[in-house]
């Protein structure tokens, strides 16, 4: 019995050892496996590999890890590494006090005023500031991927007395309208505005939403996220699954905003306007008026400038306002009403994009940054004896 008995534990021991090495095992082969992904992608980094993290943040949603580090990769081989600031932002640090003399542009928007797509110098805003330097102007970015015009006016609520703001600019995109709404958007990770009869309000329900954020467990998931192209590519790959169903990456038509929605369903935030159900356009039309009449509001009641800059959608440019499948009709007649300063730099891009050089692609391209910098620049100096003069004073 005894013999028995001690047959039976070293069985038993032997089970459990080999139970322990088939685990070790393929635990091993799982690391192996993934150092050899994460070596690949980053010595030949697959189309649309990029690396970005996002920070819990309780009044827009989130920004970006602060001093982390944003890689892109498209699939020209264009492949771009920026830097973080500390606020969260794709931009250079910047001090809390302005110099005497400094004219200090903040510009407020998306994935264009976050301009991933290009280094840091020649992006919009970099390019601007470098164009506008004997007017002593300071550039300031604070654009993250998927804002709409809500998120981006409550992002300039916080910055700009903190950095003592002369001017603020909305960049404009062609699917903010969507972006305001709930149910269009279809995110958990956003405030969002409903409108109201004098108004609007906010919706913060997405702070109970995503308290799961700010544990431990989670910001060890985005220290992951930061340091692994290969957790990155598959993560993403599986948001678009989830999306857009067996979607591998975004396609040409989704970078050109020219999607058309059913008149039975909600639309996308990037199909087309003409394609829009009447409810949901006139929804969408009169909520992000509402917002951007609050905020021209806030900005001229402390003295300050306000402006939107407009991203024309790349299939509209060609043709005239009147005939664009857009939401530009919409924006001028509503700057041109309630006196809102609008600044187009369509008819730039079209000439330097007939002239052969490609001013679109996943975004603006270096050309389209100078382009759209060009056309801010020449609206800033042509006013600027009266703004320089009100600013001195």
């Amino acid at each position: 019995m005894k013999n028995n008995s001690e047959n039976l534990k070293r069985t038993d021991i032997s089970k459990k050892k080999k139970i322990f090495f088939v685990i070790a095992t393929v635990f091993l082969i799982l690391i192996l496996i993934s150092a050899i992904g994460e070596f690949i992608l980053r010595v030949l980094p697959i189309t649309g590999t990029r690396i970005e993290c996002f920070e819990f943040d309780p009044l827009v949603g989130s920004h970006f890890y602060p001093d982390s580090t944003v890689v892109y990769c498209n699939d020209k081989g264009d492949f771009i590494r920026r830097r973080v600031n500390s606020l969260g932002y794709l931009d250079v640090e910047h001090n809390k006090e302005k110099k005497k003399g400094v004219y200090r542009i903040g510009f407020f928007g998306d994935s264009f005023t976050d301009a991933r797509q290009v280094l840091l110098k020649d992006t919009f805003f970099k390019v601007i500031e470098r164009k506008l330097k004997n007017y002593n102007v300071e550039s300031l970015s604070f654009g993250v991927s998927g804002f709409g015009t809500l998120q981006s006016y409550l992002n300039s609520k916080r910055y700009r007395d903190y950095f003592d703001l002369d001017l603020v600019v909305y960049v404009f995109c062609e699917n903010d309208l969507g972006d305001n709404i709930k149910e269009i958007k279809r995110s958990p990770s956003f405030p969002f505005a409903v409108l109201k009869e004098n108004g609007f309000e906010i919706d913060y329900s997405f702070r109970d939403k995503n308290s799961f954020k700010k544990k431990i467990y989670y910001k060890f998931y985005n220290y992951l996220k930061m340091h692994s192209l290969l957790m990155a590519t598959l993560l993403d790959r599986v948001r678009l699954l989830i999306n857009y169903g067996m979607k591998v990456k975004v396609t040409e038509k989704d970078m050109m905003m020219a999607g058309e929605s059913d008149v039975n369903k909600i639309p996308d935030q990037n199909d087309l306007p003409s394609t829009w159900p009447d409810s949901w356009r006139g929804y969408a039309e009169n909520l992000t008026s509402a917002i951007i009449l609050r905020w021209q509001s806030d900005i001229n009641a402390q003295s300050r400038e306000f402006a939107i800059l407009y991203i024309p959608r790349q299939g509209e440019m060609e043709k005239e306002t009147r005939n664009q499948d857009s939401w530009k009709s919409w924006l001028e007649s509503l700057c041109r009403r309630n006196k809102v300063t609008l600044i187009d730099p369509t008819s730039d891009l079209l000439k330097v994009q007939i002239s052969g050089k490609k001013v679109f692609y996943d975004h603006f391209t270096k050309y389209g940054h100078t382009v759209f910098a060009g056309a801010f620049v020449t609206w800033f100096v042509k006013s600027s004896p009266e703004r320089i003069k009100n600013y001195e004073d």
